[in-house]
């Protein structure tokens, strides 16, 4: 990451030696998806063989739900504008959306079995959270004098505003669902609370330089330390729910008796503001250049470690590892692997084609498996132009 890519991820990095003069991102992408239980792989083998379920392949289905949940997460960032001069950057309509999930396993038992006479089936665990934003970041960096073992050593930090586009949460659900012999148990709620606009404020800070001993450079950001949406005019919606008697057989006819079954109440008001924390975190990235096979090469290190348990993020450590080979001045293939994190065990790969002042790069990632295999996948495209030749 150079000049208005950097910005995002250590803006220090924009005072070191090397980095671009001016540069410009162009219009990029990047989404990930994925959960903790199905791969397509899987679900294929089980849905697509007959017509109907057999109890083995239900209970390979449900087996997979071994954390007792199925979570499922999801992110888009849509980069549209940067641009860089010497050390300073300015980042412009950077869209973003982040959103998870969780569904207990007793609704799948209940889905995909059917109720079992006399068991509680528990509601406590559903739960759901997702929202877009877009940015406008100014970032800045200087050059200080090298503390020891150092080479050059600069600091920088990334100041953006963010303004909300949309929120959704169900913020509390709870409750049982029972049949008996002759009675039909249930008692439960659940809120959701939505938003149509918010603000917020953003901080970045990092370091970065070149460390004699290593041969390499070395990079520490902190980063959202700053980093709330407050959003406004938030609406609450709650449903109650509750039932504890059987069917009347005479009624099951009669017109709107089902529509008042379980004794729904459905009611709203404002909740009043809502303050959505961003994913804080530090990431310490370490890279080493060094001759692979008579080419040109780099290897990378990293490690992220998630400061708040929130929409796209966790904090279980992430350690990667990766390397680019440099086959030629204009080509470069780099691959990569992880484990930790949101993600879990990934496997990534992924070019580079540089011409010129023309940057492209094209990665990808598989989560918890390979192919299709994999429970989930991470996809990302980025155009640039920087004001100097990258073979200088």
């Amino acid at each position: 990451m150079q000049g208005a890519l950097a910005a995002g991820w250590n803006p220090a990095i924009l005072a070191l030696d090397g980095s671009p003069r001016n540069s410009y991102l162009l219009p990029s992408a990047a989404i990930t998806l994925g959960n903790n239980a199905y791969s397509p792989q899987f679900l294929s083998q089980v849905f697509i063989k007959g017509k109907h379920l057999t109890d083995g392949e239900t209970s390979d289905l449900l087996g997979e739900l071994k954390s007792g949940e199925w979570n499922i997460y999801g992110g888009g960032y849509l980069p549209l504008f940067g641009i860089s001069s010497g050390a300073v950057a300015l980042n412009a309509f950077d869209l973003h959306y982040a959103g998870s999930g969780s569904v207990p396993k007793d609704m799948f038992d209940l889905l995909f079995k059917g109720t079992e006479t006399g068991r509680i089936y528990r509601l406590d665990n559903l739960s759901e959270e997702s929202y877009g934003y877009w940015t406008i970041a100014f970032s800045g960096a200087k050059k200080l004098n090298p503390p020891p073992f150092f080479r050059e050593f600069s600091i920088g930090g990334t100041v953006r505003y963010m303004r909300g586009l949309g929120y959704n949460s169900i913020s509390r659900a709870g409750g049982f669902f029972q049949i008996t012999s002759d009675t039909i148990h249930c008692d439960g709620s659940i809120q959701s609370l939505q938003a149509g606009t918010g603000d917020g404020v953003g901080l970045d800070l990092a370091v970065a330089g070149w460390l004699e001993p290593l041969g390499g450079s070395v990079g520490l950001t902190l980063g959202n330390l700053l980093g709330d949406i407050q959003w406004a005019g938030v609406t609450s919606r709650e449903l109650f729910f509750s039932r504890h008697s059987g069917i009347d057989i005479d009624s099951v006819s009669r017109k709107g008796y089902w529509q008042n079954f379980f004794n729904d109440r459905d009611t709203s008001y404002s909740y009043g503001a809502l303050g959505t924390p961003l994913p804080r975190y530090f990431l310490l990235a370490i890279r080493r250049s060094d001759h692979v096979f008579r080419r040109n090469g780099s290897w990378f290190v990293s490690w992220y470690q998630g400061l708040n348990k929130v929409v796209g993020n966790s904090t279980i450590p992430r350690l990667s590892v990766g390397q680019e080979l440099s086959t030629c001045r204009w080509f470069a293939a780099r691959a990569g692997v992880g484990v930790g994190g949101l993600e879990g065990f990934t496997l990534a790969g992924g070019v580079g084609l540089r011409f010129n002042r023309y940057k492209f790069d094209l990665g990808g990632s598989w989560h918890r498996g390979v192919m299709n295999g994999a429970k989930g996948f991470t996809l990302a495209v980025t155009n640039s132009l920087n004001s100097m030749p990258w073979d200088k």
